[in-house]
This record gives C-alpha cells, sequence and structure tokens, in this order.
C-alpha cells in the first residue's frame, strides 16, 4: 500500500467505483414528482413545483378591515397588490405566530398572485410518482383532506400534497369578509 496521498485518492476511488450501485435509468426510476417543501402547523406540506412563482421573506403586509381572520391583508410585490392569506389559520384555524423563518409562497392567481404564509420553507423534494398515496390515512380532518391531492411517506415523515392554486379557486377561499351582520 502506498504512502502517497495522491495514489491513495486514486485507489480510494477505483475501490469506491467497484463497488458502487449503478444510477437507474429515467425509465427504470419512473418520473420523478417535485415540489416545494414547506411546514405549516407542524406538518410537513408540497406544493407542486410548477405552481409556485416565488418564494418571498415576509414583509410589512397591510390589514384589511372586517377581514375573515385567515386573511392577513395585502403587500407590496414589485408594485403589485399582493393578497396574503395565513395557510395554517385558513385549515387549521388557528394563527400562525411570525418567526425568521416564516415565508410566503407566491401562486398564480388571475392574472396578478396571492401569497400563502407558511411556518418555513424546506426546499425542492422529489419523489418517484408512483409512490404517492390518494388516500389519506392520518388525524387531519376532511376540510383538509378535500384540499389535498395525496401525501408521499418516506422513512423521516409524511408529505402532505396540497394544490395551493386549486385552495385558492375555491368559495370558501374567496369569502374574505367576515359575517358580522353590519346594519347600516
Amino acid at each position: 500500500m502506498s504512502t502517497n496521498p495522491f495514489e491513495v485518492l486514486i485507489d480510494m476511488e477505483r475501490q469506491c467505483r467497484a463497488h458502487a450501485k449503478p444510477i437507474p435509468s429515467q425509465r427504470e426510476a419512473g418520473q420523478i414528482w417535485q415540489g416545494i417543501g414547506f411546514l405549516t402547523a407542524d406538518k410537513h406540506f408540497l406544493a407542486p413545483l410548477t405552481e409556485i412563482k416565488e418564494v418571498l421573506t415576509v414583509s410589512h403586509i397591510t390589514p384589511l378591515p372586517a377581514a375573515a381572520p385567515w386573511f392577513l391583508g395585502v403587500s407590496n410585490l414589485r408594485g403589485q397588490v399582493l393578497p396574503v392569506t395565513d395557510l395554517e389559520a385558513f385549515l387549521f384555524g388557528r394563527q400562525h405566530r411570525l418567526k425568521d423563518s416564516s415565508r410566503i409562497l407566491v401562486v398564480d392567481f388571475e392574472k396578478t398572485g396571492v401569497g400563502f404564509l407558511v411556518q418555513q420553507v424546506v426546499g425542492v423534494q422529489r419523489f418517484l410518482n408512483k409512490t404517492m398515496k390518494t388516500m389519506i390515512e392520518d388525524e387531519m380532518t376532511e376540510e383538509v383532506k378535500a384540499h389535498l391531492q395525496g401525501e408521499f411517506v418516506n422513512e423521516l415523515s409524511r408529505w402532505y400534497v396540497l394544490s395551493l392554486k386549486n385552495l385558492s379557486q375555491t368559495g370558501q377561499f374567496y369569502h374574505v369578509v367576515k359575517e358580522q351582520g353590519l346594519k347600516l
């Protein structure tokens, strides 16, 4: 055995290549599903990568009077008005507490965009399409399950697939004003 560092590295590379498993072809692996991973209510969610226009740090949000508790208000996104929804409050009825890790996911909405405040963004996640389960077997309420497209489960966690674009097109999402019975 050589003591020359370069020769040692060459030998290590040779051994690694001899014992390495081959990379599966795209056909063998199947289609890859990609999404933006994020946390809301301490649960792991995925939004399809194609739906997310951008991820923003939380800046000033101007509240609107008589808005639903899940509707935070509007923010300025490069001169455009961006409505911002607290996803945790919308899905689970609990207000999200802002942290340094909080982010806003921007989704295309009616020729502009809509923002969803989330607890934390954990980056692009990839799963094999064939591993998605469409039956959600969890403690999620039926109201939340109605917005889910499926889930991926790996050795570390359960990831719920949530189409924010579809969620933003529901009737409930359009009811931003509280039902207060105002008298004129």
